[in-house]
């Protein structure tokens, strides 16, 4: 079995940001003038056309008009 567990949980920590980042930037993104929602149903970003919901949990992932 090894530890192959925490080579995986490792490299999610450094993906993944913490609840309450993802909670602020979801917070942000909602009162943007660039939200759109898609046919779907699905809020996405009118500037870059990510899925809001997976890009305000990638840690390392930048607004882009800077609002955070």
């Amino acid at each position: 079995m090894g530890i192959g567990w925490f080579y995986a949980w490792k490299i999610y920590m450094d993906v993944i940001a913490s609840d309450e980042v993802v909670a602020k930037r979801l917070e942000i993104c909602s009162k943007c003038e660039h939200i759109m929602t898609s046919i779907a149903k699905v809020k996405l970003c009118g500037k870059c056309g990510c899925v809001i919901k997976m890009k305000t949990k990638m840690k390392r992932a930048t607004c882009p008009v800077n609002n955070w």
